[in-house]
């Protein structure tokens, strides 16, 4: 399925290549600046048959060495995490703040999803013999 967190990572990586970009766990000793990607909060809500709306809720956050640094983040994450070009889909209530050299960028994404429907078996043949009047 959809890994929208997958998707910030990588829409990241466009733009920030030479940073490292932790989605899992920030390691010990981590050196800075660098990314980390955390889910906040997570829902799918069924619509119609096999219709779904997938919302997630990130937080962003950027490792640096000064305030300054992260204030000059924060200002491109609203352009460049405004709409995933691999998926297509629009970031909304974006807000940040920035906390002893940390910033946290939060955005939150909602993505509409058809699953699959159910793959049944093929008639092979079929016979009929029909006698009219």
């Amino acid at each position: 399925m959809l890994d929208i967190r997958q998707e910030v990572i990588k829409q990241l990586d466009r733009f920030y290549n030479p940073i490292p970009i932790y989605g899992e766990a920030v390691s010990q000793g981590f050196e800075e600046p660098s990314f980390f990607v955390k889910v906040l909060d997570g829902s799918r809500e069924q619509q119609l048959d096999r219709r779904y709306i997938h919302e997630v809720s990130l937080d962003i956050h950027y490792f640096t060495t000064s305030n300054k640094d992260a204030e000059q983040t924060a200002n491109n994450l609203y352009e460049q995490m405004e709409v995933l070009e691999a998926i297509k889909i629009k970031g909304k209530n974006m807000k940040h703040e920035v906390s002893d050299k940390v910033l946290h960028f939060f955005i939150d994404y909602k993505v509409h999803l058809i699953k699959q429907a159910k793959q049944y078996p093929k008639m092979k043949r079929l016979e009929v013999n029909a006698y009219g009047k």
